[in-house]
Order: structure tokens, then sequence, then C-alpha cells
């Protein structure tokens, strides 16, 4: 089985925000009015991947 590659924060933060923008633009959702609100989510998602392998929700 081959391991993952340890990401960076700032790539853990690329990712989430890709899959967050292509989440969004999939379904009927719509980002919080506040940008630095979505980013501190965005951030979050980010740290627990970096964290845990995975971008749980914060």
């Amino acid at each position: 089985m081959t391991e993952k590659k340890k990401l960076t924060p700032d790539e853990a933060l690329a990712r989430a925000q890709k899959f967050s923008e292509a989440y969004t633009n999939r379904g009927p959702y719509k980002f919080f009015p506040e940008p630095e609100i979505v980013l501190e989510v965005q951030k979050g998602l980010a740290a627990n991947e970096v964290a845990n392998g995975y971008r749980y929700c914060p």
C-alpha cells in the first residue's frame, strides 16, 4: 500500500478552496456572504486534512 504524501498547509488550503467552490457550483448552495468567514471555514477544512488526512467539517 502506498503512503499518502503529507500536504503542506498551502496545498491543503488550495484543495479545500477548490472543493468548496466545486461543491457550491454543483448544487443549490451558496457561500456565506462574508468572504472572511468562508476563508476561515476553508482554513479549518485544510487544517483537518493536514492533521488527519481528511477534510472533516471544522
